[in-house]
């Protein structure tokens, strides 16, 4: 039985000609009476609305008091369609209207889109819009379009909460892994200082006493330093907190990286075996690869307990057709697949199927979160990877972590000549930089290299250095955390006064100092404590030529 004929009935009866000039919008009222006041009354209990669009005429109807709602929070003066794009936060609006283009003309088969809407001052309501087309041209492209909308902040909000609560989870593995790297590291710190001490001492004997191997002393406090420097770098990629930053990465580098770390958090009893790495490239975030490699190792360790045992890390190459990528939710194509196995306890068939789950743990009460595997699922499946699971009791476990690989053969390495840094030409620097070494240090890299350098102990002041003569400096090069002004602020003042000049920041940070918006203006460029002079050179020659 037809009770009442619908919006989209009615607008078929309703819609002109191709050629004629259509009105922008048709509303029609709610109907609260007679056949059809049902509908209503089940869109407003269902918090729903609906609408047809004739995409020839642009004309659109809907109904539903959750638009009349929604056009009142938004201010929308009235519901004309460009009123109701402007309505559409500006983050989105540029895609909704490509979305919208693409399935009018047919380039694009769009059945559901989300985006954000005006709720009010400074407001934004989530809508989900649903809908195809219910009549095409003899070409296919729609004609009629109809569908439902529903407001979905909510979930929105608990999907932004889970992502947060995700990455909470992970920077406390996180935390809890570099607790147990510390005293290893602690150890690695004063061996790489020694070194430094020793050979300075030697190196002063040396010159003391006019003998010849100053240099091979020099070269081999170098060395340590550099080798203090890679610590360093790996404890702050490590331990970032930051969402994922994709680069093409070798799967070698990413692994000869972490082996070291991964040394200290295993006994003497455990031998840890790496075998040849596969010559390939993946898209990946290293901090996020390095923690899965870190968890699944922890794992095998735990798994392992006080015997004497073995883990073992390997990587192979391997293509996946439709059939094996169906099974696994991923796409067809090159993976690379690392692999961390151990001789432990084993796993039986019973807790494959739930060892990814978050929470669930096999060992004993204050033993372990039930976390570690299951961030490991999640961040390979953030990759476009997946992981399995194989072993037996009583004969140890296998991971298998499967990560898309961007290229099978990763590029030989060249032989590179470094070409001796440009000298200044006089150029007046001013230094912010609130370790005494560090600055002295600098000062005599800058002016051995043809720049004259006014230093400052702090942000403070470089400012009043700056103020007695701004039109006279050709760089700045500052500190980014110091105490009083921070290196940031320090900049926007010199820029009120300057807004050109070049700024370089030095930061001890391997990302994260500086915020995005600020290393994208012209003029500015960061540098990462520890650097080279040359380096220091190079990029300060780079910025004052423009």
């Amino acid at each position: 039985m037809r009770i009442g004929p619908g919006p989209c009935e009615t607008i078929r009866r309703e819609i002109p000609e191709r050629d004629a000039q259509p009105a922008a919008v048709v509303y029609t009222p709610p109907v609260t009476s007679g056949r059809t006041g049902w509908i209503d009354d089940a869109l407003a209990s269902a918090e729903i609305g609906i609408w047809c669009y004739h995409v020839p005429t642009a004309t659109l109807r809907y109904r539903g008091n959750v638009w009349e709602r929604w056009l009142r929070d938004a201010n929308v003066p009235s519901p004309v369609a460009a009123s109701l794009l402007r309505a559409i936060h500006p983050g989105d609006l540029a895609r909704v209207r490509s979305e919208i283009e693409d399935y009018a003309a047919g380039r694009a088969d769009l059945r559901q889109a989300e985006f954000r809407i005006q709720a009010g001052p400074d407001k934004w309501r989530w809508v989900q819009i649903t809908g195809d087309a219910v009549q095409r041209d003899a070409q296919g492209r729609p004609v009629l379009v109809a569908g439902a909308v529903h407001d979905c902040t909510a979930r929105k909000a608990a999907e932004k909460a889970r992502a947060d609560a995700e990455q909470q989870l992970r920077q406390a593995q996180k935390m809890e892994s570099l607790g147990t790297f510390a005293g290893g590291m602690a150890h690695d710190f004063n061996n790489v200082l020694l070194s430094i001490m020793g050979f300075a001492d030697l190196a002063a004997i040396s010159l003391r006493e006019g003998l010849p191997d100053v240099a091979e002393s020099i070269q081999q406090i170098r060395d340590a330093a550099e080798r203090g420097a890679t610590l360093s770098r790996r404890l702050l990629t490590f331990a970032q907190k930051h969402s994922a930053t994709l680069r093409r990465m070798p799967v070698a580098d990413i692994v000869s990286g972490i082996v070291p770390m991964l040394k200290r958090l295993i006994p003497a009893t455990i031998a840890l075996e790496v075998s040849p790495t596969a010559p390939a490239v993946v898209l990946a975030d290293v901090g996020q690869i390095e923690q899965v490699l870190v968890n699944l190792v922890v794992n095998a360790r735990d798994a392992i307990g006080d015997k004497r045992g073995k883990i073992e890390i390997a990587s192979v190459v391997t293509n996946l057709d439709e059939a094996a990528a169906r099974r696994s939710s991923v796409t067809p194509g090159s993976y690379v697949c690392l692999s961390v196995t151990d001789n432990g306890v084993g796993i039986d068939d019973d807790l494959k199927a739930r060892i990814f789950d978050p929470f669930f743990t096999t060992k004993p009460a204050g033993k372990g979160t039930g976390l570690g595997l299951s961030i490991v699922d999640a961040i390979v499946k953030q990759h476009g990877g997946f992981v399995t699971v194989s072993g037996a009791p009583g004969v140890g476990a296998r991971f298998d972590v499967f990560l898309p690989a961007v290229q099978t053969q990763a590029a030989a390495p060249t032989e590179r000549q470094e070409s001796a840094p440009p000298p200044g030409e006089g150029e007046l620097l001013l230094l912010a930089e609130d370790e005494p070494a560090v600055r002295k240090m600098t000062v005599r890299i800058l002016t051995k290299a043809g720049y004259r350098v006014v230093d400052a102990a702090d942000g403070d002041d470089a400012l009043a250095k700056f103020a007695e003569r701004p039109e006279d400096y050709h760089l700045a090069l500052l500190d980014v955390l110091m105490p009083g002004k921070t290196g940031d602020e320090v900049f926007r003042d010199l820029r009120k006064r300057r807004p050109t000049l070049p700024v370089l920041f030095m930061t001890g940070f391997s990302g994260g100092a500086l915020r995005p918006d600020l290393l994208a203006e012209p003029g500015v460029d960061q540098i990462t404590k520890p650097f080279h002079g040359p380096t220091l050179l190079k990029q300060i020659r780079r910025l004052i030529e423009g």
